[in-house]
């Protein structure tokens, strides 16, 4: 009796990144949006500034502000208490991110 092996590993190579770049996406978006619902407004700048952006290569999201005082609201600072929007953005949600990758990983394999 003989048996023929054939390799899916490119297969699954291909669908674990893309289900990953697909995860990392949508992570992005809920946090970036759940971190512009907890951001204070004075003049809006803050909250238009925070954007996320997916780094493939580091397989990462990174979710921030390019606003200058950014920082000195997240972090505070000696007169000034701290307001963590986007640690809130994502803390807050770690039920939920799991659940989101968990779908991802999930069709990606159907």
């Amino acid at each position: 009796m003989s048996f023929k092996y054939k390799s899916n590993k490119d297969n699954v190579l291909n669908a674990l990144t893309n289900a990953q770049k697909l995860a990392l996406e949508a992570v992005g978006m809920l946090v970036e949006a759940e971190a512009k619902l907890r951001t204070p407004v004075d003049t809006g700048t803050l909250r238009r500034s925070i954007s996320n952006q997916v780094d493939e290569s580091d397989k990462r999201v990174d979710i921030g502000s390019n606003c200058e005082y950014a920082v000195y609201v997240h972090e505070g600072t000696s007169t000034q208490k701290a307001q963590p929007f986007i640690k809130d953005g994502v803390m807050e949600n770690i039920a939920e991110i799991k659940k989101i990758v968990g779908e991802k990983f999930q069709t990606e394999f159907k």
